[in-house]
Protein backbone atom coordinates (compact mmCIF):
# COMPACT_ATOMS: atom_id res chain seq x y z
CA UNK A 1 0.00 0.00 0.00
CA UNK A 2 1.44 3.84 -0.36
CA UNK A 3 2.59 5.14 2.18
CA UNK A 4 -0.16 7.67 2.64
CA UNK A 5 -3.65 7.87 4.66
CA UNK A 6 -6.52 10.30 5.51
CA UNK A 7 -5.83 13.61 7.08
CA UNK A 8 -6.63 11.89 10.62
CA UNK A 9 -5.11 8.88 9.98
CA UNK A 10 -3.29 7.72 13.66
CA UNK A 11 -1.24 5.31 12.44
CA UNK A 12 2.42 7.14 13.14
CA UNK A 13 4.21 5.80 9.90
CA UNK A 14 1.71 6.85 7.69
CA UNK A 15 2.16 10.89 5.64
CA UNK A 16 -1.00 12.48 6.04
CA UNK A 17 -2.82 13.72 2.98
CA UNK A 18 -2.05 17.47 2.35
CA UNK A 19 -5.45 19.29 1.41
CA UNK A 20 -4.03 21.97 -0.17
CA UNK A 21 -2.84 19.82 -3.13
CA UNK A 22 -6.26 19.57 -3.79
CA UNK A 23 -5.86 22.82 -5.89
CA UNK A 24 -2.87 22.72 -7.18
CA UNK A 25 -1.13 21.42 -10.75
CA UNK A 26 0.63 18.51 -10.36
CA UNK A 27 3.41 19.92 -11.17
CA UNK A 28 3.20 22.40 -8.24
CA UNK A 29 2.52 18.97 -5.52
CA UNK A 30 5.67 17.73 -6.85
CA UNK A 31 7.21 20.72 -6.24
CA UNK A 32 6.12 21.21 -2.34
CA UNK A 33 8.47 20.50 0.47
CA UNK A 34 6.00 17.89 1.78
CA UNK A 35 6.72 16.59 -1.38
CA UNK A 36 10.41 16.29 -1.36
CA UNK A 37 10.37 14.92 1.99
CA UNK A 38 7.86 12.46 1.29
CA UNK A 39 8.53 8.48 1.35
CA UNK A 40 7.92 8.71 -2.64
CA UNK A 41 11.62 10.58 -2.61
CA UNK A 42 13.32 7.36 -4.28
CA UNK A 43 16.53 9.13 -4.54
CA UNK A 44 16.43 10.46 -0.84
CA UNK A 45 15.34 7.41 0.24
CA UNK A 46 18.15 5.75 -1.75
CA UNK A 47 20.79 8.19 -0.53
CA UNK A 48 19.72 8.01 2.95
CA UNK A 49 20.08 4.22 3.38
CA UNK A 50 21.92 2.32 0.82
CA UNK A 51 25.34 3.00 3.23
CA UNK A 52 23.38 0.61 5.21
CA UNK A 53 21.57 -1.99 3.34
CA UNK A 54 21.05 -3.32 -0.64
CA UNK A 55 18.25 -1.24 -1.45
CA UNK A 56 16.14 -2.83 -4.32
CA UNK A 57 13.32 -1.37 -6.31
CA UNK A 58 9.97 -3.41 -7.18
CA UNK A 59 7.50 -1.66 -9.86
CA UNK A 60 4.45 -2.71 -9.78
CA UNK A 61 2.15 -1.47 -12.69
CA UNK A 62 -1.37 -0.66 -12.37
CA UNK A 63 -3.50 1.12 -15.24
CA UNK A 64 -4.09 4.84 -14.42
CA UNK A 65 -7.76 4.27 -14.76
CA UNK A 66 -8.01 1.79 -12.45
CA UNK A 67 -5.88 3.54 -9.65
CA UNK A 68 -8.35 6.60 -9.62
CA UNK A 69 -11.54 4.29 -9.82
CA UNK A 70 -9.91 2.56 -6.74
CA UNK A 71 -10.51 5.29 -4.58
CA UNK A 72 -13.16 7.70 -6.91
CA UNK A 73 -14.26 9.62 -3.87
CA UNK A 74 -10.61 10.60 -2.58
CA UNK A 75 -9.66 14.28 -2.87
CA UNK A 76 -13.54 15.49 -3.76
CA UNK A 77 -13.54 12.96 -6.76
CA UNK A 78 -11.88 11.41 -9.77
CA UNK A 79 -10.50 14.64 -11.52
CA UNK A 80 -8.81 16.47 -8.13
CA UNK A 81 -7.53 12.45 -7.17
CA UNK A 82 -6.03 11.93 -10.56
CA UNK A 83 -4.18 15.35 -10.48
CA UNK A 84 -2.83 14.26 -7.83
CA UNK A 85 -1.80 11.10 -8.24
CA UNK A 86 -0.34 12.94 -11.28
CA UNK A 87 1.53 14.55 -8.91
CA UNK A 88 2.89 11.47 -7.43
CA UNK A 89 3.59 10.58 -10.85
CA UNK A 90 5.75 12.92 -11.14
CA UNK A 91 7.82 12.51 -7.75
CA UNK A 92 8.66 9.36 -8.57
CA UNK A 93 9.83 9.73 -12.08
CA UNK A 94 12.52 11.85 -10.24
Amino acid sequence: SFPSGLADDPRSYRVHRQHEWQNMSPEEIADTDEALQHPTNMNAFYQAYSPYVDIKFVVLHRPFLETIASHHDWDGGPPIHSNVIRGFMLMLRR
